[in-house]
């Protein structure tokens, strides 16, 4: 019981040290960092560009109405009118 306990204070302090961190340009959310991009491409070329831009980056896909309102806001900060992409590490 006792080393649980430890581990669990080690397991929380631990998470104290980790910080959110994002390159410049990208802005984060749940453990990603999204970016917007204002070129007009295909989803192959978007996919593509996203990759290019950072290794390991896919298009971002919406899994919840939080995270829709996240990215509505980031959309909407940049694009009033025109399609947009985003992408997600």
């Amino acid at each position: 019981m006792a080393a649980a306990a430890r581990l669990a204070l080690l397991l929380l302090g631990c998470a104290g040290l980790l910080r959110p961190y994002c390159p410049e340009g990208w802005s984060y959310y749940k453990l990603s960092c999204f970016k917007y991009f204002p070129e007009p491409r295909t989803w192959d070329e978007a996919e593509s560009r996203c990759q290019d831009v950072k290794g390991g980056a896919h298009l971002a896909w919406v899994e919840d109405s939080h995270e829709a309102a996240t990215l509505q806001r980031a959309i909407s900060y940049y694009q009033r009118v025109q399609p947009v992409w985003i992408g997600l590490f």
